[in-house]
């Protein structure tokens, strides 16, 4: 028997890990023939007020065709956080990002003795899918059994063929900046083995194409090169070009939809959070300790090594409290003290809250006039009230039913609807209903606040405390694996990065257009119209 030397071996198992990281094996499929069928194609982290200027410049014109025959909503609403993968959750299953069972890329479960930290980016990014809820089907579980695929997403669950770009992803993203940009320069295959950020979504583009030769009952695109871009770079020229370049892959794709003859094929064009750029990159931990003696780790921004999350609990037994970053513009705080080490915090808890140095503080406070905070977001057990703090004001959400009330208790209003003319007549005292209030404030500085923070906030399992970053601030200092600090991110409630445009083609719909629509409205009415009998109503 011939044998060969150990670089053979070893790259020979390097290209079948690769293989198997990148493609999943696809399962037996049934064709979806004449039924209605959906492609979902989101652009992750797209500039509202870029994507405005670019269209009204002309500089769109397969988006701006795409517009003339289809939904158009012009002011989306994001799932709260804002994250990448979380935020698919709505699209796929009508529902709330809040109640899949997860609260954001990052987050932390009290409940579990290993694993606690629930974090989503790296290898471990397949745990997102074994964390969401089982009860609520996905639009791959709805197509019972028809061919399903998708492109670069890890909330995917019952897909049929999944397809991750991940190095080409990685490659284009630290172009410039790793040790394996020279390997550009090798020839004949240095640039197609080492792709930029254009190179790539073509390469995403040409995997689309291909598998909508099989006519997929729901397919999923991710293009992920705008937000990838603005994290490392902030938002310049090239941010813009991207943009140009993702019409004239819609385009592409459009074409290939007509010319394999889909004619029942609804085109969602949607995005899942906005971006914005960033000066200052903080470090809350380094700060509270030197403020208050609070002990506060944050764990690692990734996962690379393992698909498992299985760091034991006890090995956190000497820390006053746990700090989850999401999209480096907002985070969560989980108290680790006492009974709130196993429960959601109450807001008397954390307002009193004791430390292992024996020091009791106030931590919301504490953490709120901390440099490049906007506000701190908890929730009040006792009457069912989610407490919003900034600097210099403090207010109140409850709800009741559908109906919400929010009151000022002291200084100006941290979320600014009390200086917003369309709010600021329902700050009466009474009860408006969800409807009023999103229709009130879906053009205010804060878009649907109200639903987003309290949706999230009473949840069990979400932060105790949520921040999130002024303007220009980052609360992620030296955090990022290779690049340390970026320059731009998304997570937070403001309207730059709550706002996206939504646009959906439902064959033979007339084209119409509505101011606002939330996340899951959206994809409750896409799923309606691709499984329509499934009453989707009720799951």
């Amino acid at each position: 028997m011939r044998s060969f030397p150990a670089w053979y071996w070893l790259s020979l198992t390097t290209l079948g890990v690769l293989i198997f990281y990148v493609t999943e094996t696809p399962k037996k499929i049934k064709v979806a023939g004449e039924e209605s069928t959906v492609t979902y194609i989101l652009i992750d982290g797209l500039s509202d007020s870029i994507f405005r200027q670019e269209l009204h410049s002309a500089r769109l014109p397969n988006i701006n065709k795409f517009i003339a025959r289809s939904l158009y909503v012009e002011n989306g609403i994001s799932s709260f956080t804002t994250m990448t993968g979380y935020a698919f959750y709505p699209f796929i299953t009508g529902r709330d990002a809040s109640e899949s069972g997860i609260y954001g890329l990052r987050w932390f479960d009290k409940k579990r003795t290993a694993g606690n930290l629930r974090n989503y980016v790296g290898r471990a990014n397949i745990q997102m899918n074994h964390d969401i809820e089982e009860d609520i089907p996905t639009a791959f579980e709805l197509a019972d059994g028809q061919f399903t695929c998708s492109i670069n997403s890890y909330m995917n669950r019952g897909v049929g063929e999944s397809i991750k770009t991940g190095f080409a992803h990685t490659t284009a993203k630290y172009e410039g900046l790793t040790w394996f940009s020279p390997l550009v320069q090798m020839p004949w295959i240095g640039r197609k083995l080492l792709v930029n950020h254009f190179q790539h979504e073509t390469e995403v583009t040409n995997l689309a194409i291909d598998q909508l030769k099989s006519n997929p009952k729901v397919q999923w695109i991710t293009y992920p090169s705008p937000d990838a871009y603005n994290h490392v770079h902030g938002t310049d020229s090239i941010y813009h070009h991207l943009l140009r370049h993702l019409d004239y892959e819609l385009g592409r794709l459009c074409a290939a939809i007509d010319d394999y003859g889909h004619k029942n094929r609804v085109i969602a064009l949607i995005s899942d959070h906005g971006i914005a750029d960033v000066h200052t990159n903080t470090d809350l931990c380094a700060s509270l300790q030197k403020s208050c003696g609070l002990k506060m780790e944050r764990g690692r921004s990734a996962v690379l090594y393992s698909t498992d999350l299985n760091e034991p609990l006890k090995n956190l037994k000497n820390l006053d409290a746990y700090f989850v970053i999401n999209g480096n513009l907002s985070a969560y705080i989980y108290a680790l003290n006492g009974r709130a080490g196993k429960d959601k915090a109450d807001a008397a808890m954390l307002e009193k809250m004791v430390l292992k140095n024996g020091k009791t503080i106030n931590l919301p406070r504490e953490v709120v006039k901390t440099a490049g905070i906007n506000f701190v977001s908890y929730y009040r057990k006792s009457d069912s009230t989610v407490v919003v703090l900034s600097k210099a004001g403090t207010s109140h959400i409850s709800k009741r039913q559908n109906s919400y009330l929010y009151q000022t208790k002291s200084g100006p209003d941290p979320l600014g609807f009390a200086s917003y003319e369309r709010t600021a007549g329902l700050m009466d005292g009474k009860y408006h209903t969800d409807s009023i209030w999103l229709a009130a404030s879906a053009t205010a500085t804060s878009p649907d606040a109200l639903n987003r923070l309290f949706n999230l906030m009473s949840k069990e399992k979400s932060g105790d405390i949520l921040i999130t970053a002024l303007p220009g601030f980052d609360l992620a200092s030296n955090y990022e694996v290779i690049v340390k600090n970026y320059k731009g991110g998304h997570g937070g409630l403001d309207r730059a990065i709550m706002i996206v445009p939504y646009m959906v083609y439902f064959p033979g719909r007339q084209p119409d257009s509505v101011p606002y629509m939330r996340s899951e409205t959206l994809g409750k009415m896409i799923l309606d119209y691709v499984f329509p009998g499934k009453n989707l109503s009720g799951f």
